[in-house]
């Protein structure tokens, strides 16, 4: 879906025209909820990226609604994380705790502890604890997000996020160097995985 796939690149004003054009189509060719769950969560993280937290959180938590009534662990899974992470950032975060268990529960119903989405659930616990104030905590956390994704160059990408935030983890607890090294990792990631992409949220972030 392309829409998604500018979310995984960053380009967050992309996604939410992509996304919400997607949303209206699916608004009028049938019941607000016979919407894909997908589809739906996508536009709300992408709203939520864009600053639009009025508009994002409804949408988040009617998928969420949807995906529990349809009974799909991953659909339960993506889509609570997701949510687990915008109540966290919120300041939410005991709800953000609670559907964070919500999505490794339903993940572990299909999918082996080794897979490397639950690493993503490892990153979200560890950006709630890191907003608590817990970074020590955090980065236990992330310790077993990168043990979940290894050195498998198809999980670079996905190792740019958790280093951003080792990054600022280490800075906290005054390991300068360390977190030096964490920022320039994520930073080179960033570049190789974008390629000619100029504007994305991920490398800015990597960059900051």
């Amino acid at each position: 879906d392309a829409g998604a796939s500018l979310l995984r690149i960053g380009q967050v004003a992309r996604a939410v025209n992509v996304l919400g054009r997607a949303m209206a189509t699916s608004l009028a060719s049938g019941a607000r909820d016979e919407v894909d769950p997908a589809t739906e969560s996508n536009y709300g993280r992408a709203l939520f990226e864009a600053g639009r937290y009025a508009e994002a959180m409804p949408l988040l938590d009617h998928a969420l609604q949807m995906a529990e009534r349809s009974q799909n662990a991953i659909h339960i899974g993506q889509v609570s994380l997701f949510a687990a992470l915008a109540y966290g950032q919120l300041g939410d975060t005991a709800r953000g705790a609670r559907l964070i268990e919500l999505s490794a529960r339903s993940l572990g119903k299909v999918l082996p502890p080794e897979h490397p989405l639950f690493a993503q659930v490892w990153v979200v616990r560890a950006r709630l604890a890191f907003a608590q104030g817990n970074a020590r905590a955090a980065m236990a956390h992330l310790q077993q997000a990168f043990e979940r994704l290894g050195p498998s160059s198809q999980n670079a990408p996905r190792r740019i996020t958790p280093l951003h935030l080792r990054a600022r983890i280490e800075l906290q607890l005054g390991r300068l160097d360390a977190a030096l090294a964490s920022a320039s990792e994520s930073v080179a990631l960033a570049r190789a995985f974008l390629g000619p992409v100029e504007a994305s949220s991920h490398l800015g972030l990597a960059l900051m």
